[in-house]
């Protein structure tokens, strides 16, 4: 009796510890991370499947207007990023992103860009920073939502709907590289509808 009362025992253990370390893998929202590349970067959940965003290094550079010759006001700075549109159209205008290998620290921004004839433009301005580091306009940049969504995965949303037109999520490589940015490009349509 004693005997059938430890396998019984053991058994029960077993199961426990069983369901209790597959509990703790599994993680919130696991089942969204489903498929989602290995490799760092921003991905798009599409019907089809994962749409990795196409990575473009800015170094932004300086506007060469008589203001600035003469010293009056701040310094204007311009990013370009190649294409009048970007190459990924969401037709959703509230999308949520998944970026892996950066940590929930990372400084994350959700900027909108200007339209140009061949290429779409970032505006920064200097305000007398010593070293001299262009910032983003405030007025380009989109309120966001982030928040840690597995391993090394944090998904990043707009706050409100986006207006259509042209956008990029940027990231600082190093902190002591702050004029570089990464951006990873995307265009919301026109007729584009909230998250629902």
């Amino acid at each position: 009796m004693a005997e059938k009362t430890s396998i019984c025992f053991s058994i029960a253990c077993v199961a426990l510890l069983s369901a209790a370390l597959m509990a703790q893998e599994r993680q919130p929202g696991s089942d969204a991370l489903t498929g989602l590349p290995d490799e760092r970067g921003v991905y798009y959940r599409t019907a089809s499947g994962w749409v990795g965003l196409p990575i473009t290094v800015l170094m932004p550079f300086y506007d060469g207007t008589a203001k600035q010759m003469f010293g009056a006001g701040p310094r204007d700075a311009v990013a370009a990023m190649p294409g009048a549109h970007a190459a990924i159209r969401i037709a959703n205008a509230r999308p949520t992103f998944y970026l892996r290998g950066f940590s929930p620290g990372s400084r994350l921004y959700l900027v909108q860009g200007t339209e140009r004839e061949d290429y779409r433009e970032l505006r920064m301005t200097e305000r007398g920073h010593f070293p001299p580091s262009p910032r983003l306009r405030a007025t380009d940049m989109q309120e966001i939502e982030l928040a840690p969504a597995g391993a090394n995965v944090v998904t990043i949303k707009p706050h409100a709907d986006l207006k259509p037109g042209e956008y990029a999520i940027l990231s600082v490589p190093e902190p002591r590289y702050r004029w570089i940015h990464l951006a990873f490009a995307f265009g919301v349509s026109s007729g584009a509808g909230g998250a629902r």
